[in-house]
């Protein structure tokens, strides 16, 4: 990645002087001077990571919305590479995105840390997404690396059972590098339960799968541009619309959706300024839940571009504010607190954002280090 300004080179040297000074560490996770925020207080969060460079797995903390401070991480459970959690219940549930792709299921422990109850293999490579069905019986991944979606049917008490029904899917795009096959990178039911959508990245198609107890075949629901490289998807809240960010080419989608399972775009939009022309690659997003803004990361580019939604489902630029740090690959927003959370991956940092009344975003002067952090939710037991 070649930065675009010299704030994002400052942003990348003090990540790398960080990683130096803590070389032979075995976790790289300090306040950076922030004020300490006692255990029990403000909300509590949890944190998915990649463990290349010091992470031991999952880990919490806490944050204080009224000062935007947060507290020491602690590690609640070690894992490999949990880059992505869902939480249901009293139950928690991390992918394993390794060659041999896993799901691992847990519980709280008596001593109050995270458990595992079981680890089943989802029969697909490098998972990064998980879901659980409306109803609660089921929960599926996106296995990218597989180029396919495992889907489990949950017994009573939250646990995968038996061997998982695997969506294999087949392709590939332009883009040589990327594009060399199927990449699964989504899976979510849509709310009515009626089908389950699968994003796949590699292929440049959105999948639809009419859903009965198990997933029927399979057909096209969107067909994005060649070379889109389609990452994730977003259910508009009231209107039947859902909106598609595009990794490779920096964008995104706005689609009806129709009463037969598939999508018909009407808007394509850039994330990124027009006068910038370095690497960059789109990574999560978000609509609030009055439908009103969406909100983007860009890897590369390092901010977030921020969306007022129309009345038609249509978006407007509003800005594309600096994430003050590395490769933003997963953010929260805390609605109700009116704060978004960035995960920067590569600088290995948590920086808070106050939500304006427009929807742009202004620092709230905190973070805190944690080593590749890829994950970020509210800590739901």
């Amino acid at each position: 990645m070649i930065p675009n300004n010299m704030y994002q080179l400052g942003y990348r040297l003090l990540g790398a002087a960080v990683l130096l000074l803590c070389a032979g560490c075995q976790s790289l996770i300090s306040n950076n001077g922030a004020e300490s925020v006692g255990e029990g207080t403000g909300i509590s969060l949890i944190v998915g990571t990649y463990n290349q460079k010091g992470s031991e797995g999952i880990y919490s903390l806490s944050f204080d919305p009224s000062t935007g401070t947060f507290g020491e991480p602690k590690l609640e459970a070690r894992a490999d590479n949990p880059s992505f959690i869902s939480q249901h219940g009293n139950r928690l549930y991390a992918v394993v995105e390794t060659d041999h792709g896993a799901l691992t299921t847990y519980s709280r422990a008596e001593n109050g840390t995270l458990q595992s109850l079981a680890t089943a293999l989802t029969k697909g490579a490098s998972p990064c997404y998980i879901s659980l069905s409306p109803d609660g019986r089921f929960i599926a991944t996106a296995n990218y690396m597989g180029g396919n979606t495992s889907i489990f049917r949950l017994d009573d008490t939250g646990v995968p059972q038996g061997v998982p029904q695997v969506l294999q899917h087949q392709g590939k795009g332009p883009n040589a590098d990327r594009q060399e096959a199927a990449h699964a990178h989504w899976a979510q039911w849509d709310p009515q339960q009626a089908y389950l959508y699968v994003v796949d990245l590699g292929i440049d198609e959105v999948k639809a799968y009419p859903f009965d107890d198990g997933a029927g075949e399979g057909f096209t629901a969107l067909r994005l541009a060649p070379g889109d490289g389609p990452r994730h998807l977003f259910f508009h809240p009231h209107l039947p619309v859902v909106y598609v960010v595009n990794e490779l080419s920096n964008t995104l989608v706005a689609a009806r959706r129709n009463g037969d399972g598939t999508f018909t775009e009407f808007q394509k939009i850039g994330m990124l300024p027009a006068s910038f022309t370095e690497h960059s690659q789109a990574a999560h997003l978000y609509v609030t839940s009055d439908g009103k803004t969406l909100y983007a990361s860009n890897r590369g580019h390092n901010s977030i571009a921020v969306f007022n939604i129309g009345q038609d489902g249509s978006l407007n630029l509003v800005e594309i504010e600096p994430v003050l740090g590395d490769w933003p690959r997963h953010f929260l927003v805390l609605e109700d607190e009116r704060i978004l959370i960035v995960a920067n991956q590569e600088s290995h940092n948590l920086v808070a954002f106050r939500i304006e009344s427009s929807g742009a975003l202004t620092p709230m002067g905190k973070q805190i280090e944690i080593p590749q952090p890829t994950f970020l939710d509210r800590l739901a037991f």
